[in-house]
């Protein structure tokens, strides 16, 4: 009798520590970001972002940026939350010239500072019934952080195209701020095709 006992109670401390799972779709970040959730992308809202996406001049130059989905990724500075993230690079050639290129990043980190050294954009979902991405982006040759919305234009378009819009993360949220000059290595406005 003592053994069933100590089994049942072993099992109601290990369901009671079980992992949670909490849709993105559903995701609200001011009450899920708990102990033991993981957010994960069930319905598979950032599928459409994953891949690589282009603007070019049709000459020599070119800015490429690469998405890639990340499952269970720990949040950043949080104990035992996980969720899908995107995470990606990119890559800036003017009149065939590269200026910068982080295509080649890893995502094996465990803190925001390590990730944007190695993954330079990191995103948020914002609205993903308008598939917009909230982005914090590393400006390799500036060495600053920056903030970026990529909105894909229209779902049903074949292929998809996006807005790549880039801003001073410090000046962005705040109409308090004085606004900075845009001062950025790689382009701030752009319309990007995503290749096949």
């Amino acid at each position: 009798m003592k053994i069933i006992v100590l089994i049942l109670i072993t099992i109601l401390t290990i369901s009671c520590k079980a992992q949670q799972t909490i849709s993105l779709s559903t995701y609200d970040g001011s009450t899920d970001l708990k102990n033991n959730n993981y957010i994960k992308d069930i319905d598979g809202i950032l599928d459409p972002f994953v891949g690589t996406w282009e603007w070019n001049d049709g000459n020599n130059t070119f800015f490429r940026i690469k998405f890639i989905k990340v499952l269970h990724y720990k949040a950043h500075n949080l104990e035992n939350v996980y969720k899908d993230e995107l995470m990606g690079g990119y890559q800036y050639v003017l009149n065939g010239v590269e200026i910068v290129n982080t295509l080649n990043f890893t995502t094996t980190f465990n803190d925001l500072a390590t990730a944007l050294t190695f993954a330079p954009l990191l995103t948020v979902l914002d609205r993903p019934a308008n598939k917009n991405l909230h982005i914090t982006a590393s400006d390799k040759i500036k060495g600053k952080l920056c903030g970026a919305n990529f909105t894909i234009q229209d779902l049903s378009s074949n292929p998809l195209k996006a807005q790549w819009r880039l801003h001073n993360i410090e000046t962005y949220r705040s109409s308090n701020l004085p606004k900075k000059p845009i001062d950025f290595s790689i382009p701030t406005d752009l319309i990007l095709t995503k290749l096949p």
